[in-house]
């Protein structure tokens, strides 16, 4: 019976031992283990739609990108805590990171205003785009005199006007300005923006922005296209605006709607019929822009503007041999401990080993 008890033990204890190495085996085993054996690769294990995921690794082991960011607390508000305010900043940052996928990302305070950002698996490109952005977002529209006219400002400061006429308009995004034919003269200027205005609920008159958009924006297409949709308030804005810029007699084409971005055009469409329900989009940009845009609309401009003052890519060749060389070590120091367990103690070392 003793003994019958004994197999009923090593039998249950082999089982948990097997699903034991099937959870924390990993996806690739050659790098620790003899690469003469044909060990299982892959994930593993999937159960009830639960797969088993891989170690995620820090900085140290993976490699990445350390961003150190300074905010520019000049653009504060008199009395604003600069405390406070970066805090916030840590908050959106956070947000945006874990909207992009980043695993594992570690941001800290520095001094009074410096954030230290650690982002495994991402290189300095990406994190520029994603943690630089104020994503501020504005629509502007064209200044015009008197009789509709757009305004233009030519190179030396000097303006003069000029019908809008959409296919002589050209968005120059090299510059993010839009060109406007030349002048008599034969001088060639760029378009004058000013802020697109509205009357809210309570009749106050209210500047059109990002502030004014609900946290759902997403990407369709191709072509790549960001959906964007407004608050309340926001679709009141933008349906008086848009009704403003549709065509007239001074403008039978309509007039543009500058999108601007941290201060760049990002795109200028030509407003044909009132936008009414608070539906619009933004298109013109590749996947990865309209993706990083998305986000960042969803999880909210930073109250402080932030400049990259340090950018480090760090490799992950010193981490990964580390790691490889301390689980054969492990492994090493485990099987060394199972043998001495067999031989002394026989069965129940068998039992204590697994």
């Amino acid at each position: 019976m003793r003994n019958r008890i004994n197999w009923i033990t090593l039998a249950l204890v082999t089982v948990l031992t097997v699903f034991s190495v099937i959870v924390v085996w990993p996806d690739m085993p050659k790098r620790y283990l003899p690469d003469f054996i044909d060990w299982p690769s892959g994930n593993g294990l999937n159960l009830f739609g639960l797969e088993r995921r891989e170690m995620k690794l820090g900085l140290d082991l993976k490699g990445g990108t350390y961003v150190l960011l300074e905010a520019d607390t000049s653009r504060l508000a008199p009395g604003t805590d600069i405390g406070d305010a970066l805090e916030g900043v840590k908050d959106v940052l956070e947000r945006r990171v874990n909207a992009f996928g980043v695993s594992e990302t570690e941001i800290t305070r520095e001094g009074s205003n410096r954030l230290a950002v650690q982002m495994p698996g991402i290189d300095p490109d990406e994190a520029r785009e994603l943690l630089g952005k104020t994503a501020q977002l504005e629509f502007l529209k064209p200044v015009r005199d008197d009789v509709g006219g757009i305004v233009c400002e030519a190179a030396d400061g000097s303006t003069y006007t000029q019908p809008y006429l959409s296919g002589l308009f050209v968005q120059d995004e090299v510059n993010d300005t839009v060109t406007c034919p030349p002048n008599d003269e034969g001088m060639v200027g760029v378009m004058v923006w000013e802020h697109a205005t509205g009357t809210d609920s309570q009749g106050m008159e209210r500047v059109l922005t990002g502030s004014f958009l609900k946290a759902n924006s997403r990407v369709v297409g191709p072509p790549p296209t960001v959906v964007i949709e407004f608050t309340g308030e926001g679709s009141l804005l933008f349906e008086q605006i848009t009704t403003e810029l549709s065509p007239s007699s001074s403008a039978p084409q309509g007039l543009p709607l500058g999108i601007f971005l941290d201060e760049e055009l990002i795109g200028a469409p030509t407003v044909s019929v009132p936008i009414t329900g608070g539906n619009s989009t933004i298109t013109g940009l590749d996947f990865d822009e309209a993706r990083t845009l998305s986000i960042q609309l969803n999880t909210g401009a930073l109250p402080v503007p932030l400049q990259a003052i340090q950018e480090t890519e760090v490799d992950a060749t010193l981490g990964d041999r580390e790691v490889v060389r301390t689980v054969q070590a492990g492994l090493i120091g485990i099987l060394a401990v199972m043998v001495f367990m067999v031989l002394y103690y026989r069965l129940p070392g068998v039992l204590a080993a697994l």
